[in-house]
C-alpha cells in the first residue's frame, strides 16, 4: 500500500512539474508574439548639416572653395570684389593640423577689398531651410582691432559671422557682431526675435558662438578660451518666430559678409575683418 500510494504520489508531483513548465512555455511564446507584434520604431532622420572644411580645401593664393564634411550635398565658394581674397590663417588650436580662414582687413574705401564664402544647396531638399524645425548654427572667430566704420553708412559698418537672408525678406537667420557685440537674429513668417550675448569680443582673442532656435526660444552662447580654459555664458529670449524659410531656395549663406540674392556682395558689406574657423549649421 506504501508503495503504491508513493508511486502515486510521485506521478501527481511529475504532472505538476510538467504543467508548471508547459505553463511557463506557453507563457515564453505568448510574451515573444506580443513583442513581434510591436510596431518598427522609425528611426530619426539624421539633422542636416553644414560643417565648413577648411582642411581640405586649397589655400595656395587664397581659397577659392572648401568642402562640406556634414550630411548636406552644398555648393560653397569664394565671391570676391575689389581684389579681395580669403587667405590661410593660424586656428585656434593646432596649427599643424588645423587651419582657419584670414579675411581681408578693414579698409574704409568703398572700393576696398572683400570676399565671402558662399553655400548654396542647388538641388533636392534645401538643407539650410529650417522652416519649423529645431537648428543650431555658429562658428569660431578671432576678431581684427579694426574692423568697421566709425559712423553710419559705410560699406564695411559691421562684420557679419553667418547670415542667410536679408533683414527685409520673410525669413533670415544671422549671427553679427556689429560694434563689438554679438547677436543672433532669427525672422520667420511670424516675427523676428534677436538675442545678444553680454560678452564682449577682446580683438586677438578667440571666441565660439552658438546660436539655437527651439520653437520660440532663441538662444545664443558665447565661449572665451583663457590659457585653453573655456568659459561660456548662455543668454535666452523668447518670441514668437513661426516658419523660418527663405522665398527660394536660391537666397545664399554667406559667411563673414552680405551677400545679396544674386550670390554678389552687398552695397552694405559688412565684412568680416579676422579669423573665422569651424562654421557650422545643423538643422533638426
Amino acid at each position: 500500500m506504501r508503495s503504491a500510494r508513493a508511486g502515486r504520489a510521485s506521478a501527481t508531483a511529475a504532472c505538476l512539474v510538467l504543467s508548471l513548465a508547459a505553463a511557463l512555455s506557453l507563457g515564453g511564446v505568448s510574451t515573444v508574439a506580443h513583442a513581434a507584434q510591436e510596431p518598427a520604431r522609425t528611426p530619426k532622420a539624421p539633422p542636416r548639416q553644414l560643417e565648413l572644411d577648411i582642411e581640405q580645401a586649397a589655400p595656395v593664393g587664397g581659397y577659392t572653395s572648401f568642402v562640406n564634411s556634414g550630411s548636406a550635398v552644398l555648393h560653397i565658394s569664394v565671391v570676391t570684389d575689389g581684389g579681395g581674397a580669403l587667405l590661410d590663417a593660424r586656428p585656434r588650436i593646432d596649427p599643424a593640423s588645423d587651419r582657419a580662414v584670414r579675411y581681408p582687413r578693414y579698409n574704409s574705401d568703398p572700393a576696398a577689398p572683400h570676399a565671402v564664402i558662399q553655400v548654396v544647396d542647388r538641388r533636392g531638399t534645401d538643407n539650410l531651410d529650417p522652416g519649423l524645425q529645431p537648428f543650431r548654427f555658429g562658428a569660431d572667430f578671432n576678431l581684427d582691432a579694426l574692423s568697421e566704420d566709425a559712423g553710419p553708412g559705410g560699406r564695411d559698418n559691421g562684420d557679419n559671422l553667418i547670415q542667410r537672408g536679408l533683414f527685409n525678406q520673410q525669413a533670415q537667420y544671422k549671427i553679427q557682431l556689429d560694434h563689438r557685440i554679438v547677436t543672433c537674429r532669427v525672422k520667420g513668417s511670424l516675427g523676428a526675435v534677436a538675442v545678444s550675448s553680454s560678452v564682449h569680443p577682446v580683438p586677438g582673442t578667440w571666441y565660439r558662438v552658438q546660436c539655437s532656435r527651439q520653437d520660440d526660444q532663441l538662444t545664443i552662447v558665447v565661449t572665451r578660451w583663457d590659457d585653453g580654459v573655456p568659459t561660456s555664458l548662455r543668454q535666452s529670449v523668447s518670441g514668437t518666430i513661426g516658419v523660418v524659410s527663405p522665398v527660394t531656395r536660391t537666397v545664399p549663406v554667406s559667411i563673414g559678409g552680405k551677400l545679396a540674392r544674386q550670390g554678389v556682395i552687398n552695397g552694405a558689406s559688412d565684412q568680416f575683418n579676422g579669423r573665422i574657423d569651424n562654421v557650422f549649421i545643423r538643422v533638426g
